[in-house]
């Protein structure tokens, strides 16, 4: 069976998928679907995993590697009510499986009004103490930055220039979990005392973050990443979430990092919240194209978030859009390597769609850009990398703030009150308005770049660090 599985595999591989599942269907085992389901996540196959994992799940009820890779899944063609279900039984099931479970919580942040269910399990989980004696008061914070993505991730956008604008008080640590070798994460060294993790074990890693003597550690990647390794055994006196995930996280972590347009009012369920003065981040392309416009023809709309991030009302109010405009639609996603699902949805749009897989390079995805008149922001999840890059690139972007952190993202980065709404009638109204008084791009530029103020930001984190390690 161990030949069949390589063979599988290979199909896979060499995107041969419908050989790999007539091998898979004349001997494959529960674990042998699992596999390939998984392999064929991995090549952004979603649809065919789908199907697979199914089939491995009926074949092994219950088991928890066919129901987190099956949320998956489904979570990343938007059949989200079949992905939380999953989530929510996983947790029901198994829950001291804290390595599957955790990715289920992003399916919480699809709803406008999520269940709690889920973080309330997570909090309510029983966490060490930082039992080591706290560094002696002094006029340096010694600032921990962990996270998978130390390298040209989206993430490097947002920490490179705090990184440049920390005053000499703040010595930042860089701690790195993923094992990468690019100029982002060489640059990210130069700015800190860098530390990569990879290979080594969590007992390892925590001891290197005790030795380091830290202050604070900053996590930068929430349940989106690795590093919770780390936060669970509380390795620095004061822990705090910032940047990449919009939500409650740990109980091990003592607050969490926003402010007044993300996180209007401090619900008190999850850590506290440290609000900064102005928007909590700002923005550096890491790699950009110059802007040029388009050739005169009907108005393109464009979305480059990942489709996980789409509800039927939003779909439903693009379709509105396209047909009081008759524009067109560019989508770009990962998930659109999948072409069976890339027809589905151009058929949900009526044909007016075109879905492109992820580009080669950043460059060229920055790039396409370009070719797109106006930004469709989804809900009830918003971007915000993608918001801050169309808006870099001149593509003004029509959002919708709810009512949950993760709804309002756009919103917090964005300086231009005129093309935000709280409704969707509203988000169709001013998106067809928008469509016929085009703004122009090199002053769109413009006034993002003047509004994302790196050094102001990092003061006022400087200001949190200062406050909360004399308070603790």
């Amino acid at each position: 069976m161990e030949d069949a599985i390589g063979t599988i595999k290979s199909l896979v591989q060499m995107d041969m998928h419908e050989d790999a599942l007539s091998v898979l269907q004349k001997r494959g085992t529960p674990e042998d679907y699992i596999n390939t389901g998984a392999a064929l996540l991995k090549r952004d196959q979603a649809t065919m995993a789908a199907s697979v994992l199914e089939t491995a799940l009926s074949m092994a009820p219950g088991h928890p590697a066919a129901m987190a890779n099956l949320s998956e899944a489904y979570k990343l063609i938007g059949a989200h009510e079949r992905a939380l279900s999953l989530a929510m039984d996983t947790i029901r099931v198994h829950p001291t499986r804290l390595n599957i479970s955790r990715g289920f919580l992003l399916c919480l942040f699809l709803g406008e009004d999520p269940s709690r269910e889920l973080l309330d399990a997570w909090r309510d989980m029983d966490v060490p103490t930082y039992t080591d004696r706290p560094r002696p008061l002094s006029i340096d914070i010694r600032v921990g930055y962990l996270s998978h993505n130390m390298n040209a991730h989206s993430n490097a956008s947002f920490l490179l220039p705090i990184l440049r604008h920390h005053a000499p008080h703040i010595k930042p640590y860089v701690y790195s979990a993923g094992n990468y070798n690019d100029d982002t994460s060489r640059e990210l060294g130069t700015l800190g005392k860098w530390r990569n993790f990879a290979g080594k074990s969590t007992d390892e890693r925590g001891q290197y973050i005790r030795r380091d003597q830290l202050d604070i550690l900053v996590h930068l990647d929430g349940h989106y990443g690795s590093g919770s390794d780390i936060i669970e055994r509380q390795c620095a006196p004061l822990q705090v979430s910032y940047l990449g995930y919009p939500g409650p996280t740990y109980q091990a972590v003592d607050y969490r990092i926003s402010d007044r347009t993300a996180d209007p009012v401090d619900t008190g369920k999850g850590e506290p919240i440290l609000y900064t003065d102005g928007p909590f981040l700002t923005f550096e392309a890491l790699k950009t194209a110059d802007i040029t416009e388009r050739e005169p023809g009907p108005v393109v709309f464009g979305s480059f978030n990942s489709w996980g991030k789409m509800s039927k009302a939003c779909t439903d109010a693009w379709n509105s859009i396209l047909d009081k405009t008759g524009g067109k639609l560019l989508l770009k996603a990962r998930v659109f390597r999948d072409r069976a699902f890339a027809e589905t949805v151009t058929k949900l749009f009526k044909g007016r769609a075109e879905c492109r897989p992820i580009t080669d390079t950043r460059e060229e995805h920055m790039a396409m850009y370009n070719e797109v008149d106006i930004a469709l922001d989804p809900h009830a999840y918003t971007g915000t990398t993608t918001t801050c890059e169309a808006l870099h690139m001149g593509v003004p972007v029509i959002t919708l703030a709810g009512s949950t952190p993760q709804a309002r993202a756009s919103a917090a980065v964005m300086p231009f009150p005129e093309w935000i709404t709280d409704n969707i009638p509203d988000y169709i109204a001013k998106a067809v308005s928008l469509a016929g008084d085009l703004p122009n791009k090199h002053a769109t530029a413009g006034r993002f770049q003047e509004s994302s103020n790196p050094a102001r930001l990092t003061a006022s984190l400087e200001q949190i660090y200062q406050e909360i390690r004399r308070t603790q």
